[in-house]
């Protein structure tokens, strides 16, 4: 396994590990495919229509250098439950926005240092 890049995650589908990374062309796609901006979908990662979570995922798996089958991750998504992918959906879109070091917190940048 490779060290990955920032922002880079981890996870089980259908009984397989996908690396998973939103690039800048990738969060493009899913703002499009959404049709909100990535800070108003953070806001409603729980919220998020079962198609837009595919999508989200199947963008960070292409975003990791992959290939995803919307309709072959669709139906992993179904079968092994919605639910038990809504927390790497939002934690894929939440480390896309967070800057390195950022804790995620406070929702605020490090202080610079002097």
């Amino acid at each position: 396994m490779s060290a990955g890049r920032r922002g880079q995650i981890t996870h089980r589908i259908g009984g397989r590990d996908y690396e998973m990374v939103l690039t800048f062309a990738k969060m493009d796609a899913l703002e499009q495919a959404v049709g909100m901006g990535v800070l108003d979908i953070a806001e409603n990662a729980t919220k998020m229509r079962t198609a837009h979570m595919v999508e989200t995922l199947c963008l960070g798996i292409e975003g990791a250098g992959g290939q995803a089958d919307r309709r072959v991750i669709g139906e992993a998504v179904i079968a092994d439950g919605v639910n038990s992918h809504v927390g790497a959906v939002a934690e894929l879109i939440a480390r896309a926005i967070m800057g390195p070091g950022d804790e995620g917190a406070s929702g605020n940048a490090p202080a610079a240092s002097d």
